[in-house]
């Protein structure tokens, strides 16, 4: 379901027969917008009259949710940032025209990560546009985009609402796997407990932003909330400060496109040599 009103705007303005080839999308959430973003796609290749409960047999729309529609490429950092040659392969596939669509698509997302190397490298889609080529760069903060990417896109920007509310099931998760990684000395906390719950990336980012909050407030008043941990197990001020910096890493890391399980597998490791 589309929730912002930009996408919309651009959906009501492909209807008029208006869109543009590259957009420029600023937003404060880039799960949801790349969700948003996916919706408008289904729009645009819709070999049909495009309707949310669309019950025909093209398949389509479940292709690009499962991300297997070969005219979409999603582009994500490469670890720090979005390297050129990942844009080059982008170029390389869409040589030629869509076979299962109407248009090859590609979504750059943390498009603000694009070194002046990269950025460059994508100019060409951007100077000589084709009428089969859309792209969109998703960005939290437009103004460290290189202004000869901006001055060619359609800038947007989808704001979302804050969601306050906390998952109380994920408020479970994070103390259970905060207490088993305290108490228990293996590593394969992450494979036994974590890992088989088939988490997305946005929940288990939510995770360490509730154990994160769960260290400050255990700074300022020594304790943590919900007594969560044991009444044996004791946390120095020294350790609780050294998790926290490494807490405050993964929460960094897990934006970009860093390995889930080794990530968590570092976590572990880290704050167990953080209590040594």
């Amino acid at each position: 379901m589309v929730t912002s009103k930009s996408i919309k705007k651009l959906i009501s303005n492909y209807s008029n027969g208006k869109y543009s080839h590259a957009f420029l999308v600023e937003t404060n959430n880039l799960d949801k917008c790349l969700s948003d973003i996916k919706e408008f796609i289904k729009v645009l290749n819709c070999p049909h009259v495009f309707s949310e409960n669309c019950n025909k047999s093209c398949n389509l729309c479940k292709l690009i949710d499962l991300n297997n529609l070969p005219s979409i490429i999603i582009v994500r950092p490469d670890g720090m940032s979005i390297k050129k040659n990942q844009l080059l392969e982008v170029q390389e596939k869409f040589s030629t025209k869509p076979v299962y669509s109407k248009f090859n698509v590609y979504i750059i997302c943390n498009a603000e990560l694009m070194n002046d190397s990269s950025a460059n490298s994508i100019l060409k889609f951007l100077e000589e546009p084709e009428d089969n080529i859309i792209g969109f760069y998703l960005t939290e903060n437009k103004e460290q985009i290189l202004s000869t990417i901006k001055s060619r896109c359609e800038i947007i920007k989808a704001i979302y609402e804050e969601d306050n509310v906390i998952n109380e099931e994920l408020i479970k998760i994070a103390n259970n796997y905060l207490q088993s990684i305290l108490k228990n000395e293996e590593l394969i906390i992450n494979k036994e407990y974590l890992l088989p719950l088939s988490l997305t990336r946005a929940q288990i980012e939510q995770i360490f932003k509730i154990i994160f909050n769960y260290y400050l407030d255990f700074n300022k008043g020594k304790y943590f909330p919900g007594n969560i941990l044991n009444e044996n197990i004791l946390l120095s001020e020294l350790t609780v400060k050294k998790q926290i910096v490494i807490i405050e890493k993964v929460l960094s890391m897990i934006k970009f496109n860093v390995n889930i399980e080794l990530l968590l597998d570092y976590f572990i490791i880290e704050m167990r040599k953080a209590s040594d």
